[in-house]
C-alpha cells in the first residue's frame, strides 16, 4: 500500500539548481504548469471556484496540434511536470489520453484532476500507464449527497464507484507506478456524509484522502458548524488522510483567510498557468485581473518565456502589490515562503 505521495504542493525545494540560476538574474524555465484544456464540465458544483467569476462553456477546448507542441516545447525547456486541471473537466477533451501520451513519453509528470466519472473501464489503459498521479473530486459519501453537491446524473455517484474500483484493479494487475487520491471539499451540504465517504475511501484502497473547507467567493473561510469538528477527527486517524485544518475556523475565530505571510510572490516563477485558448497566465490572478503574458497560437512557448512582455507581467505580479486580494487564491505561496527563506540574509546556503 502506498503512503508516501506527494501531490501538489510545493517542489521547489528538489530543485536547487532552478532557484540558484534565478538568484544569478537568470530566468529559468518553469517546473510545473496548471493547464485548462477544456472550459467546461460534465458537473455543476455548488462550491466551484472557477465559476464564480466565469461560467463554463465546455465547446471551449485546446488545439490538439498547438498542445502537443507545447509539450515539445515545454520538456525542451526543462519543464518537470503538467497538471491538468484549473477550470473544467480534462478527460472531457477528446485528445486527452493522446496529451498524456506524449508528455508521458517526453519524460513529463504527467498529472490531473477529474471527477472520475468519464473515467470509464474502456479509457483506463490509455490513460493511467502515462499518469504520475491523478487526484478525484468526490464531494459527498452517499448517492444523493453526492447528487446535490455535483450536479451531475443520478446514478454518477455509482459509476464513479465503479470506475475507481476498475483503475485500481488496473493498476494492481499491471503494477503501475500512479498514485491515485480523492478530494472531499467539506462543507454545510455535505460534511454528515464525511464518514461513508471515509468508508468508500478505506474499501477501496486509495493513497490518499484530502479534506477541505470550501472558500467563497469572496475569499473568505465557509463558516462551520462545531459538529463537524469530531467527523474530522475520526478521519484524520488514517494516516492516509490529509484534514487542512487551517481552512475549517472554530467558534471565535476569524472567517477571514490569514493574510499573505510572503512579501514576494517570486513562485510563480517555477510553476505556471494556462488556459483552454493558449493563453499563458501568472497564476490564479487572472480569474479577477488580467494576468496574460503570452499565447501560444501567436509564438512559441520560449519566445514567450523570454519576451519583454512576460518580464513586465512577473515584475508586476512578483512585487506582491496586490497581494490582499490575490494571497486568497495563492497557487504558490508554500514556494513564495521557502524562496523567502532560502534567500534571507541569514539563510543558510
Amino acid at each position: 500500500m502506498r503512503t508516501e505521495v506527494k501531490i501538489g504542493g510545493g517542489k521547489l525545494e528538489d530543485y536547487p539548481d532552478r532557484i540558484a540560476a534565478w538568484q544569478a538574474g537568470k530566468n529559468p524555465a518553469p517546473i510545473a504548469i496548471e493547464v485548462s484544456i477544456v472550459d467546461g464540465c460534465n458537473h455543476n458544483c455548488s462550491h466551484c471556484g472557477p465559476q464564480f467569476f466565469s461560467p463554463y462553456d465546455r465547446t471551449k477546448q485546446m488545439d490538439t496540434a498547438l498542445f502537443l507542441r507545447f509539450l515539445d516545447d515545454f520538456h525542451a525547456m526543462g519543464g518537470r511536470e503538467v497538471y491538468f486541471a484549473g477550470s473544467g473537466e480534462p478527460l472531457l477533451h477528446s485528445d486527452f489520453s493522446q496529451f498524456l501520451q506524449h508528455g508521458h513519453h517526453l519524460g513529463l509528470d504527467m498529472t490531473f484532476s477529474s471527477n472520475g466519472i468519464p473515467l470509464t473501464p474502456k479509457r483506463i489503459p490509455t490513460l493511467l500507464p502515462y499518469t504520475t498521479w491523478a487526484r478525484f473530486s468526490v464531494n459527498g459519501g452517499d448517492q444523493a449527497t453526492y447528487h446535490q453537491i455535483h450536479r451531475g446524473k443520478p446514478d454518477d455517484f455509482i459509476r464513479l464507484n465503479e470506475n475507481l474500483t476498475a483503475a485500481l484493479a488496473y493498476r494492481q494487475a499491471h503494477q503501475l507506478p500512479v498514485r491515485l487520491a480523492m478530494q472531499m471539499v467539506t462543507y454545510d451540504d455535505n460534511w454528515r456524509s464525511l464518514p461513508q465517504l471515509l468508508t468508500m475511501f478505506q474499501k477501496l484502497e486509495m493513497d490518499r484522502l484530502i479534506i477541505r473547507n470550501r472558500i467563497n467567493r469572496d475569499g473568505q473561510k465557509n463558516p462551520v458548524t462545531a459538529e463537524i469538528f469530531p467527523y474530522l477527527e475520526e478521519a484524520a486517524k488514517d494516516p492516509r488522510v490529509e484534514v487542512r485544518w487551517a481552512s475549517f475556523p472554530k467558534a471565535g475565530e476569524s472567517e477571514q483567510l490569514p493574510p499573505a505571510n510572503w512579501d514576494r510572490c517570486d513562485g510563480i516563477q517555477f510553476r505556471t498557468n494556462m488556459d483552454f485558448s493558449g493563453t499563458l497566465n501568472t497564476c490564479f490572478r487572472h480569474w479577477y485581473r488580467d494576468s496574460g503574458y503570452g499565447n501560444i497560437h501567436t509564438l512559441d512557448f520560449k519566445s514567450i518565456w523570454q519576451s519583454e512582455q512576460k518580464r513586465q507581467v512577473f515584475e508586476l505580479v512578483s512585487s506582491g502589490a496586490d497581494k490582499a486580494d490575490c494571497a486568497k487564491w495563492c497557487q504558490v505561496s508554500r514556494d513564495n515562503l521557502f524562496l523567502q527563506h532560502h534567500t534571507a540574509p541569514d539563510a543558510e546556503t
